[in-house]
């Protein structure tokens, strides 16, 4: 791949070099919760319900970072009845996952608004089973990474997505404290969730984002160091170590900060797909067939 590296630094500036990928979330879960699904897939059941995908995207100076995608399992969840405008681009499939036709349908529109720039970049991508290169893209050169190296090649997974997940978590802490606080329930909705999201997104930053790729070889300049240390920079632990929150043990802020056991894809095992059989099989009413996510009927 160095040389695949190199053709792309010398053919491409880096506003036009850009990463994707995507991630799952279980956007209710607070550290101690985490670490009670630890190695559980998010499949089917009750744990399925609060989880979501989400498509990551910037390029290397950090000048155009994609909105996000937030891939859900409800076409209309209650909660943004009545919201106009919402600060991610809101698509829903089967099993919140990303699918080949959703990704086609992405990549598609994103040519058509650069094809009236006239301007062409390079995308780099893993190549999961999701991820089908849309047939006569003219202004996306698609670069896919070769199997079983994305966690050393993939910027995204050199830690962007690690920051973006971590500005979540310490948004999710404030609002739980500020209701604590307050003395009031603290229920995450898929609104809240999103608008979290979005102003984590904003919080990563150009230092982080620029490093992650300098790490995998595809930046001209050298690595930089984060000004100061930031309070959106911190590391979960030293963080809420700042802030005085002793509600968590180290153990679960340490898989709280490490969580990507969550399917993003349609990439299922032989044992994922007796889990979902079985769950159709044997439907339980819970609870959480209550959740703002579920569509209205």
């Amino acid at each position: 791949m160095e040389n695949v590296w190199l053709d792309i630094i010398r053919n491409y500036d880096e506003k036009d070099i850009f990463n994707a990928d995507e991630t799952g979330l279980f956007y209710k879960l607070t550290p101690n919760q985490t670490l009670k699904f630890k190695g559980e897939k998010c499949v089917g059941g009750k744990l399925s319900k609060v989880g979501i995908t989400i498509l990551v995207c910037t390029n290397v100076n950090c000048s155009e970072k994609q909105k996000l995608t937030v891939i859900g399992k409800s076409q209309k969840p209650r909660c943004y009845k009545n919201v106009k405008k919402l600060p991610v681009d809101d698509k829903s499939t089967k099993e919140a996952w990303m699918t080949s036709d959703l990704f086609q349908k992405y990549f598609r529109q994103w040519d058509k608004e650069l094809a009236k720039k006239k301007r062409k970049i390079t995308l780099l991508i893993d190549n999961c089973t999701a991820h089908i290169e849309p047939s006569n893209l003219q202004w996306i050169k698609v670069v896919f990474l070769p199997p079983n190296t994305t966690s050393v090649l993939q910027p995204m997974d050199q830690g962007v997505i690690c920051s973006l997940k971590c500005n979540y978590w310490k948004q999710l802490i404030l609002r739980i404290l500020e209701c604590y606080d307050k003395n009031k329930d603290c229920d995450i909705s898929l609104l809240d969730a999103v608008v979290l999201l979005e102003k984590s997104w904003r919080l990563v930053t150009e230092s982080t984002i620029r490093n992650c790729f300098s790490h995998v070889g595809l930046t001209k300049t050298q690595q930089t160091e984060d000004e100061g240390e930031e309070d959106d920079n911190l590391p979960l632990s030293k963080w809420l170590e700042k802030h005085r929150v002793n509600a968590f043990s180290q153990n679960e802020i340490k898989h709280f900060e490490c969580c990507n056991d969550v399917i993003t894809s349609g990439e299922v095992s032989e044992e994922d797909i007796v889990v979902l059989v079985n769950e159709k099989n044997n439907t339980i009413v819970d609870s959480s067939s209550d959740m703002e996510e579920e569509q209205d009927e």
